[in-house]
């Protein structure tokens, strides 16, 4: 056997394919080949006369794609905020932080990104509804 036979040979064997065609599909040999793992899912193969002297392999494979659900995400509805409220909370909270001069002289900068951050999102999750995207 040349080394393409043997390589084919070797992908079927390796990967449990097994050759569905049993018909002539170029002159007296099988020359078109339909591989798969699962025979049961293959029926129906008929060969028609092709343009060359090649058939054509038509076959009905039982196939359904796998889809993925997508985990809905939220998205903000920014439209329907209620601004003025968001505004009170992030002033009464900044007010506060402000007014404890021991713990804005000891902070560091990231625990104020983080006192900063927490507060518009806390504010963000009050004020602005949201909803699932299930794009």
């Amino acid at each position: 056997m040349d080394i393409i036979n043997t390589k084919l040979v070797e992908i079927t064997t390796n990967n449990d394919l097994q050759q569905m065609v049993t018909e002539a599909t170029g002159g007296n040999n099988i020359i078109d080949l339909l591989f798969t793992t699962n025979p049961a899912l293959v029926h129906n193969i008929e060969i028609h006369p092709g343009m060359s002297d090649h058939g054509v392999i038509i076959t009905d494979i039982n196939l359904k794609a796998k889809t993925s659900k997508k985990k809905p995400r939220k998205v903000h509805l920014f439209k329907k905020a209620d601004w003025d409220n968001f505004k009170t909370d992030v002033e009464q909270e900044l007010t506060k932080f402000l007014k404890d001069q021991e713990k804005v002289e000891t902070s560091t900068t990231e625990d104020l990104w983080l006192f900063l951050k927490e507060t518009i999102m806390n504010a963000v999750n009050k004020h602005i509804p949201q909803k699932d995207d299930r794009r």
